[in-house]
């Protein structure tokens, strides 16, 4: 095998029996080179692939799963009683800004007295002492950080004396020892008790934003504790049919508080077509099952004559309790109750039927039917579908919900989080709730030529990110924040085009601070592991996007340092499988400040300790060397036919897997046996690569970006006679209005490569 070398490919399963058997259980048609791309990627059931496919912002976790959450709505609706002055404090790029905005929104939709501030001029990253002082000295409160403050930790102390109560929501990476604040509320941290790490600021924001708008609008719901409940039963009738199985869950604010579930014995045997049913077996009840009584007053003692909801309650399962009570303990039983079938009634009149696996289904809420008729599960979907129908039919919160999720999504993107999970339902809901936001995101859009009805990731990402981003550069963050707040047409003109002089200024501010770091690109410190560069004449407000985009050219770990007068500031960034965060953990003793992620973080650190900085770096990279994996490049399917790769299917496949980026690629195919023609080098160092793939009577154009490293491994001239196996994403190639099939290749080794037993 010859391929780049400390590479593996990793070849995808063979999917033919996962294929038929999903396909044959999903209610539409969907093209086999999707489905083998999803099942290869882990969506190993026709629920998977729906939710991937058609995901439901209701169905998001409810934001009461950080455990500090309700302590933190608690706080803040006291204060807005009180007529407290909140402070939300902010990152200056994009992510920050659009987490900063979201709050605002709807912290001043609550009548809140609300401030922001993020850092602008010389203002230091994140939540600093001058800050805090300027808060106490202003009379306020209760600062709410966002996008920042989990390494804050001497802040927050600071913060205590002066009498401010903290809450803290981040995305960043923690350290062993967190902050002190009054709440927490960060995906990272291990006892967050929130299922997904992957979370932009902006969506840790959101979920603040979501349970504040909650609490105020469903004030009948929030903090109720509920009890759901379902039964199973030998027949209809509850006078002469027995109960088998009752279930139960009890739920506060969308989170499973605990459970309940338990088998009844019964006097007569159990009737077949009901263990078809259900999958009860009289074996089950024998061996497994209370007596009446005792079952029934082990639910009661779980009930706690709280509210209790189901489907069909009213009934058929309220009739069979109301009944088992009076026989077996000769109580009347008539707590309050409600009814998810006939809420369903009143809200999907249209629906062909009101069955709870159609209501889910109508609702987002994909799941695996032979599931049903169990209690246990019957009563935790009957939690999901009603929590859904409350949100709904409330048309305020819905509304609020699409403005704060549209700047969620873009946090989302800018910040490179992976298109994953609930990041792809933010992200793919979010871009379409564009239209319902404010006057000033949705004139940026317009300036931009973006059709409002269809903005996409690569619109974001390549266009809106830039122009926000622009003025936090050059020490103005602050006007995008105003830009995103604006309802007001002749504001939003202003502010745009304040925000369109910025991105000149960063530009040319850019173009400048690159010249003058690239005069320290000697050819020793390019052949260095990891390249660092520091100078007194770049701006500290670059670093970022400078080791960025060195980072991309050179594909190595690039560390950039804006040397000032007493103390330097810098910015790490890797494209290549490198822990960023890890490597300045390595360094904490010699910084002042620093946070991040696993490709990107930034530090503080004063000038005289650079010198042994830059070993510490290099001694950490050596170790990590050592320690390294191989990279690892999944493959997605195989395909056995360039023909198979049309513009029909490429527009398919974009389609059906937007939103598309970090996390939720175009599929990356392996092409066995093929050869290469026309090849040549172009770009600006000739590191760019462009040929066409030839395989059978079918050739398509390719282009290998950075690839020349890659290539250089077989030798230029032995292209033609040689025969491939490539691994390649298939792309639309867009250009003059143009529409072009293209292979944009990842990796190469001669034929045959040698494939290991290791699957994705």
């Amino acid at each position: 095998m010859v391929s780049v070398k400390n590479r593996r490919w990793i070849m995808p399963h063979n999917t033919k029996q996962k294929l038929q058997e999903i396909k044959s259980r999903l209610p539409f048609p969907v093209m086999d080179l999707l489905l083998k791309t999803l099942i290869n990627r882990g969506y190993q059931s026709p629920e998977k692939i729906l939710t991937y496919l058609k995901p439901h912002f209701l169905q998001l976790p409810s934001p009461f799963l950080f455990n500090d959450m309700a302590k933190a709505v608690k706080r803040i609706l006291d204060g807005i009683k009180e007529g407290h002055t909140i402070l939300i404090f902010g990152d200056k790029d994009v992510d920050g800004v659009t987490a900063t905005s979201l709050l605002y929104k709807t912290l001043h939709k609550l009548k809140a007295n609300v401030v922001f501030r993020v850092p602008e001029g010389d203002d230091k990253y994140g939540l600093s002492a001058d800050i805090i002082q300027w808060a106490a000295s202003e009379g306020l409160d209760l600062i709410i950080t966002v996008d920042c403050g989990i390494t804050a930790i001497e802040e927050v102390k600071l913060a205590s004396k002066l009498g401010l109560d903290i809450i803290i929501t981040d995305h960043h990476e923690p350290r062993q020892q967190l902050p002190e604040a009054f709440a927490v509320i960060n995906p990272k941290v291990a006892e967050s008790g929130y299922p997904f790490p992957f979370l932009s600021g902006a969506s840790v924001a959101m979920n603040l934003a979501w349970a504040l708008l909650e609490a105020h609008f469903l004030h009948e719901y929030h903090n109720q504790e509920l009890i759901f409940c379902d039964l199973e039963t030998t027949g209809l009738n509850p006078s002469r049919d027995e109960i088998i199985e009752i279930g139960a869950v009890k739920v506060k604010n969308g989170v499973i508080l605990d459970t309940f579930q338990c088998f009844l014995k019964t006097e007569k045997p159990l009737p077949k077509e009901i263990s078809r049913l259900t999958g009860i077996t009289q074996e089950m009840l024998e061996k497994e099952g209370l007596p009446p009584r005792e079952a029934l007053e082990k639910f009661f003692a779980f009930a706690e004559n709280k509210k209790i909801i189901g489907h069909n309650l009213a009934d058929f399962d309220m009739r069979f309790l109301q009944h088992a009570l009076r026989k077996y303990l000769g109580k009347h039983f008539s707590p309050p109750i409600e009814d998810t079938l006939r809420l369903s009634k009143i809200l999907f009149p249209k629906l062909k039927d009101h069955k709870l696996s159609t209501l889910a289904e109508e609702l987002g809420i994909y799941i695996d039917t032979s599931q049903l008729h169990r209690a246990s599960f019957d009563a935790e979907l009957c939690a999901k579908v009603y929590r859904s129908m409350i949100l709904q039919r409330n048309h305020p919160l819905i509304q609020s919900l699409q403005d704060i999720m549209s700047l969620a999504a873009i946090g989302t993107i800018a910040d490179i989080m992976p298109l994953i999970e609930e990041n792809r339902t933010i992200v793919k809901n979010g871009l379409e709730f564009v239209r319902y936001s404010s006057i000033g995101l949705i004139k940026l859009i317009q300036s931009q030529q973006i059709p409002i009805q269809k903005v996409s990731v690569k619109d974001i990402g390549w266009g809106i990110a830039p122009m926000l981003n622009s003025p936090g550069r050059v020490g103005q963050a602050s006007i995008s924040v105003e830009l995103l707040l604006s309802s007001k047409i002749h504001e939003v003109d202003e502010l745009l085009s304040h925000i369109v002089n910025k991105d000149n200024e960063r530009r040319q501010q850019f173009d400048n601070n690159l010249k003058n770091i690239e005069k320290k690109l000697t050819p020793e410190t390019i052949d260095e592991t990891v390249i660092i560069l520091e100078s007194h004449e770049i701006s500290k407000n670059s670093t970022g996007l400078l080791s960025n985009k060195l980072s991309l050219q050179y594909q190595k770990p690039v560390v950039v340092i804006a040397v000032q007068e007493k103390e330097a500031i810098g910015s790490v960034r890797s494209a290549v499988n490198f822990n960023v965060i890890e490597m300045l953990e390595h360094c904490s003793d010699l910084l002042s400040q620093f946070g991040g992620h696993k490709a990107a973080g930034g530090f503080t650190i004063s000038n005289e300790k650079l010198p042994i900085f830059k070993e510490r770096v290099l001694e950490y990279y050596e170790k990590f060397q050592q320690e390294a994996t191989p990279d690892k490049i999944p493959i997605d399917l195989e395909i056995d036919r360039l023909s198979d790769i049309t513009l029909d299917n490429l527009r398919y496949l974009e389609t059906m897997m937007e939103p598309i980026g970090t996390g939720n690629e175009l599929p990356r195919i392996f092409i066995s046996k093929v050869k290469l023609a026309n090849p040549y080098f172009f770009g600006k160092q000739k590191d760019h690569f462009q040929c066409f793939i030839i395989k059978g009577d079918v050739s398509l154009p390719a282009v290998g970006w950075a690839f020349k490293e890659t290539l250089m491994n077989f030798g230029f001239d032995k292209f033609t006679d040689q025969w491939f196996d490539i691994v390649a994403v298939p792309e639309i190639n867009r250009y003059n209005g143009t529409e072009q099939v293209r292979l944009n290749l990842v990796d190469i080794a001669l034929h045959p490569y040698e494939r290991g037993d290791e699957c994705r």
